[in-house]
């Protein structure tokens, strides 16, 4: 499937939140879809990704807004040095080198998306009205029954 989003991912939950149907929100998230967001909402509502990460906001310097160097929809594909199984695993990467990779995102990304990011990373909604039914419906086969 294309991806055709030229939205941050904390524009596309913004839109999400002034949805007022389900449906409407459903469909927001299926306008909207890519790999980031797929990945943010995975990360998020299923049990079996286990971030290998302290909880809670880690001290880092936020991008200017005006002056992001990158953004979630690149920089996605790391989330794999953060999760258990995933590149970064224990005896794979060190801790000091891994936490250092996902503060260089969050500190290169748009701040709004490095909180999203922190919030999936805690397994937190990413947003009001944003529950895992709801993503169920959105994205079949995206989440675990």
């Amino acid at each position: 499937m294309a991806y055709y989003t030229t939205l941050l991912i904390h524009e596309v939950l913004n839109e999400f939140q002034k949805q007022k149907t389900q449906q409407e929100k459903i469909n927001i998230l299926r306008k909207h879809r890519s790999p980031a967001l797929l990945d943010l909402l995975r990360c998020s509502f299923d049990e079996r990704i286990i971030f290998q990460l302290p909880d809670g906001t880690p001290p880092y310097v936020p991008a200017q807004e005006g002056s992001v160097p990158n953004n979630l929809l690149r920089q996605n594909m790391k989330l794999t040095y953060w999760v258990k199984g995933g590149k970064g695993d224990v005896g794979k990467v060190n801790k000091i080198k891994r936490e250092r990779i996902f503060l260089d995102v969050l500190e290169s990304i748009h701040p709004e998306d490095a909180k999203v990011l922190i919030l999936a990373k805690d397994k937190k909604p990413l947003c009001k009205g944003l529950t895992a039914k709801l993503v169920k419906e959105a994205f079949p086969g995206l989440l675990p029954d």
